[in-house]
C-alpha cells in the first residue's frame, strides 16, 4: 500500500509541475488577452507579414534559449562542478527536481517547434494568430530560463553552506 501511495503522490506532483506553472499562466493569460482584445497580437502577426527573414532570427534566438535551458538544467542537477554531487543525487525529492528540469527543456523544444511551424505556416495563418503564438513562442521560454538561473544560483548557495 505505501509504495502505491507514492507512486500516487508523485504522479500527481509530476501533473501539478506541468499544468501549475509560470509557463501555463502566462499561456492563459495571452489566450485571455486573445479573446477579448485580438487586435493586440496584430502588430506582431504583421511584423513577420512581408519578411520571413525575421522568422529565422525567431528560430535562431529560441534554439539560443534551449540550449541555454540545457546548460542550466545541468547546472542544476550537477550545480557542483569540481565535487561530488552525491548529497544532492541523494535527496529523496531530488526526482523532482531531475523532472521540473526535464520540463523545462521540453517546454523550450515545444517553443521551438511552434516557430518552426510559424515559418512554414506564416503566409497561411491569420496575423492576429501569429501574433499570439509568436509571444508564446517567444515568451514560454524566455519565464523558464529566467526561473533556471534563478534556480541554479539558490541551489548554489544552498549546497555551498
Amino acid at each position: 500500500m505505501n509504495r502505491i501511495h507514492h507512486i500516487i503522490i508523485q504522479l500527481i506532483d509530476v501533473l501539478r509541475g506541468f499544468f501549475i506553472s509560470l509557463e501555463v499562466l502566462f499561456l492563459f493569460i495571452l489566450f485571455g488577452l486573445f479573446y477579448y482584445k485580438p487586435d493586440f497580437f496584430l502588430f506582431f502577426g504583421n511584423v513577420f507579414n512581408d519578411n520571413n527573414n525575421n522568422i529565422i532570427y525567431l528560430l535562431t534566438f529560441i534554439a539560443v534559449i534551449l540550449s541555454f535551458s540545457v546548460k542550466y538544467s545541468w547546472k542544476i542537477l550537477f550545480p557542483i562542478e569540481n565535487g561530488s554531487n552525491r548529497l544532492l543525487r541523494e535527496w529523496e525529492d531530488y526526482w523532482q527536481l531531475k523532472f521540473r528540469a526535464i520540463l523545462s527543456i521540453f517546454w523550450c523544444f515545444i517553443s521551438l517547434i511552434a516557430a518552426v511551424l510559424l515559418w512554414f505556416l506564416n503566409p497561411y495563418i491569420e496575423r492576429s494568430l501569429f501574433g499570439l503564438l509568436f509571444i508564446a513562442a517567444i515568451g514560454i521560454p524566455l519565464i523558464i530560463i529566467s526561473c533556471q538561473f534563478l534556480a541554479a544560483i539558490k541551489l548554489k548557495e544552498l549546497l555551498e553552506k
